[in-house]
């Protein structure tokens, strides 16, 4: 049943098109690989190849990204050619930069990413500009760590990094009863804390919550039970 549900995930994710959602399941098959033996993990891993090529040969948002990597890259410098694999964020993240360079301790304020953005930009043809060919602009860095630093400066970052190395600390020192009932929390946890991807900005109500649900379930889950 666990197999057949991680390839229906696989397949969704697949289909779905977007790198983050790929990278962070993933992940999160990496966190349960642990608890399976070797043969349930070559299934798992038969499963998955197969959902997320399956999805990938039926998602025409996913051969469409597949399609602009083409010769025309090659003339263009290293900078355009990363920004235009990462679908446009090395502009963001030096946009970020210019944010962290001129209010390096506090940042631009918690949430006011993109009233800061036109600002601090310094590309003309950017496209995440007000008015720019990007509808919509952009609300966050598209990285966890870079948001945090641009909109709380490098004490907010630091804050954060002093937060995960608590959690892991707290992890490691638990009974391994309750690390096995702090487990699925610790494993959600990670992923969201990944940097390889394009994590959602902590600072917005629809996601702040979920992470601090899923940190309420692992300190409770830590905790000794009382007699």
């Amino acid at each position: 049943a666990a197999i057949a549900i991680i390839a229906l995930i696989g397949f969704v994710a697949g289909m779905s098109g977007a790198r983050s959602n790929i990278l962070f399941y993933l992940l999160a098959i990496a966190t349960v690989m642990p608890r399976f033996g070797w043969q349930h993990r070559a299934l798992i891993v038969l499963a998955l190849l197969v959902g997320v090529v399956a999805a990938v040969g039926q998602s025409e948002t996913t051969a469409s990204k597949f399609e602009q990597f083409d010769a025309r890259t090659e003339e263009q410098s290293l900078f355009k050619k990363l920004d235009h694999i990462l679908s446009g964020r090395m502009i963001i993240w030096e946009t970020a930069g210019e944010m962290i360079k001129d209010r390096p301790l506090t940042g631009v304020g918690a949430g006011a990413f993109d009233d800061a953005y036109d600002h601090y930009a310094t590309r003309a043809e950017d496209p995440f500009r007000s008015g720019g060919s990007y509808v919509g602009g952009v609300y966050h860095a598209h990285q966890m760590y870079v948001s945090i630093a641009a909109e709380s400066g490098l004490i907010g970052l630091a804050g954060l990094l002093i937060a995960i190395a608590l959690i892991v600390r707290w992890y490691f020192q638990a009974s391994p009863g309750h690390r096995a009932l702090a487990a699925p929390y610790a494993a959600s946890l990670a992923v969201i804390a990944f940097p390889i991807q394009s994590q959602p900005v902590l600072y917005r109500a629809w996601w702040f919550p979920i992470v601090l649900l899923l940190l309420c379930g692992f300190v409770i889950a830590l905790q000794a039970k009382k007699t």
